[in-house]
């Protein structure tokens, strides 16, 4: 969790966001599954089983990157592009 995010004075906050890091934020979700099989998949794998671990991973990349695309939407609306 990056704290700065959640202050106050986050720029997304003050309306300061430009499109161009909305759209960081966007390939954050893209780059996030590849992401979730490098580092979660051997974790869950390991613990839980081949079939168990592959569905807890796949569950909670899901809820990640909606919460993130529902979050960017939101953001942007809020500030009037959407």
């Amino acid at each position: 969790m990056n704290i700065p995010e959640y202050s106050a004075n986050h720029p997304a906050r003050r309306g300061d966001m430009t499109w161009q890091q909305y759209i960081l934020r966007v390939g954050n979700v893209l780059t996030s599954m590849t992401r979730s099989i490098r580092w979660l998949g051997s974790s869950y794998v390991a613990i839980f089983g081949m079939r168990t671990g592959t569905e807890i991973m796949l569950v909670s990349t899901v809820l990640r990157n909606g919460t993130m695309v529902l979050l960017v939407a939101v953001l942007a609306y809020g500030l009037g592009w959407g």
